[in-house]
């Protein structure tokens, strides 16, 4: 899941439609109009982003282009390399040949019509095809006759799964704003602003019985969900320290 913009500035807003109960409480009142700063200054970058224009997008969706050249070249030569197999295999050979071609190649050629998600999904699908015996021994029968086919499919596998992290680092990107550009300022000001809120909700209503449970989700539940995203969020590689790798080049 990435986390966005829009997640953090409903989280924001979520203690400020509580505002007549933050108000009767001293220590949180006063953190009312840091609340409001912080939502007025999050709106107003949400609004002002350029989205798909960014150049960090397009840089990114120049390589994914790339990177789906290389994924179709591989993955039309795999299945040339079925077909040359099937015309001259026959009997229990040719059956062999047929199921892993089911596994391994379902689409065909189609397989290269299939959106850049899809076909990063469909590789880690085929990874796993790959490790069935049944597979293996249709694959070893399919590389007497087209032994680049395994290589080739390799080539397709390690193309998609790039695809799939260039597509992660453009959806972050396009939710959070790249580091340094106002939404990723406004959005990373608002957690902190929303941090401190939600230890003092903490420290004035702690945890232990079910009417301060009820407070707390009340003001800063939605923040709470962020917390666990970012938490996710963590797990992967930025789009600054470990952006896919540049496609190679096409011929």
């Amino acid at each position: 899941m990435s986390t966005n913009a829009a997640d953090t500035l409903l989280a924001i807003k979520q203690p400020l439609d509580h505002r007549a109960v933050v108000e009767t409480v001293p220590g949180l009142a006063w953190q009312l109009p840091r609340l409001d700063a912080s939502v007025a200054k999050m709106e107003h970058a949400i609004a002002a982003t350029p989205g798909s224009n960014d150049p960090i997008v397009e840089q990114y969706r120049k390589q994914a282009l790339g990177l789906d050249r290389v994924f179709d070249r591989a993955e039309r030569y795999a299945v040339r390399g079925f077909d040359l197999t099937l015309s001259f295999v026959e009997g229990a050979e040719r059956e062999s040949v047929l199921v892993a071609l089911g596994r391994v190649c379902p689409h065909g050629a189609g397989v290269t019509q299939l959106s850049f998600r899809q076909q990063a999904s469909h590789v880690e699908v085929q990874t796993l095809q790959l490790t069935r015996d049944d597979v293996k021994a249709g694959m070893a029968i399919v590389t007497q006759h087209a032994p680049q086919v395994l290589t080739k499919l390799d080539e397709a596998i390690t193309a998609g799964r790039s695809l799939g992290k260039m597509l992660d680092a453009i959806d972050r990107v396009e939710a959070t704003g790249a580091p340094g550009t106002p939404l990723f300022e406004a959005r990373r000001e608002a957690l902190s602003v929303l941090s401190y809120f939600r230890e003092s909700v903490y420290q004035i209503y702690p945890p232990g019985t079910e009417a301060n449970d009820k407070v707390r989700s009340d003001l800063v539940g939605r923040y709470e969900a962020v917390l666990s995203a970012l938490f996710e969020e963590s797990k992967k590689p930025t789009p600054g320290s470990d952006a896919p790798p540049a496609a190679p080049a096409t011929p």
